[in-house]
């Protein structure tokens, strides 16, 4: 005669008790890897880098000068632009280097060819004007752009929408009016 189970029989197998737990396992790591990739979605990047980000007012950078801003990951560069009858213009500039995307960095006392302040890649030492142009170096195009506009003294950078260039064309940089 045999003793009484002092655990009632469910009829389920080990095996199928350990694979339903891994597949719940599994599941809930699908769900929170899913909501954790869509709460950008959900509640935008208005904050940081991916979306619009506020650059300050005109005030705040003055003519000639070059501006980091390491939350939207680009530099903001404002200088006068001959090919637009010497009008001020302002460029939003993503900080990766089009070589082989190393963070450029704003070298203010670097000179070449009659040229001083200028854009340095520490990993490859490709050379970019203020207007992100490539004048030195490994690279074979200028620096990419982000969309940027003013409004009411504003400057906005939209760090979602970056365009590869070919070339600097005068165009593309935002004239201050």
């Amino acid at each position: 005669m045999r003793p009484p189970s002092p655990v009632p029989d469910s009829g389920v197998s080990r095996r199928a008790l350990l694979r339903w737990a891994a597949l719940g396992g599994l599941g809930t790591l699908a769900v929170a890897g899913l909501s954790w990739a869509a709460v950008p979605l959900v509640t935008g990047s208005a904050a940081g880098f991916g979306g619009a980000v506020d650059a300050g007012t005109l005030d705040s950078i003055a003519s000639g000068r070059v501006k980091r801003f390491p939350a939207g990951k680009f530099w903001l560069s404002r200088y006068v632009e001959p090919a637009l009858g010497d009008r001020e213009v302002l460029l939003a500039l993503y900080w990766k280097c089009a070589h082989l995307g190393c963070t450029v960095d704003w070298v203010p006392q670097l000179k070449l060819g009659g040229v001083t302040g200028l854009f340095r890649c520490p990993c490859h030492g490709s050379i970019y004007a203020r207007s992100g142009q490539n004048i030195a170096g490994p690279t074979l195009r200028p620096l990419d752009i982000m969309a940027l506009r003013l409004d009411g003294g504003r400057i906005w950078v939209d760090t979602g929408r970056i365009s590869q260039r070919i070339q600097y064309d005068p165009q593309q940089a935002t004239v201050i009016v």
